[in-house]
């Protein structure tokens, strides 16, 4: 079953790509993702609590995230 998490988080994570990408270089994640995929990309660290770029808190992408969209760079 948690092979099935796993698989099921990746997918998100490219179905998301482009906004993800996108909040890497500074946007907000609320305008660009909905509640429940927020919660669903905090679960697995994709995204977490704190500072962005302007220094306000919210939602920003993970070293983990950042890592694991640097990969699927690569692969593109």
């Amino acid at each position: 079953m948690e092979r099935l998490e796993e698989i099921s988080d990746e997918n998100l994570f490219w179905l998301y790509y482009e906004e993800l990408e996108t909040i890497d270089r500074g946007s907000s994640i609320t305008s660009l993702i909905p509640k429940p995929v927020m919660r669903r990309l905090i679960a697995p660290g994709v995204v977490a609590y704190g500072k962005g770029l302007d220094e306000t808190s919210g939602l920003v992408l993970s070293p983990r995230g950042r890592e694991t969209l640097d990969s699927y760079k690569a692969e593109i």
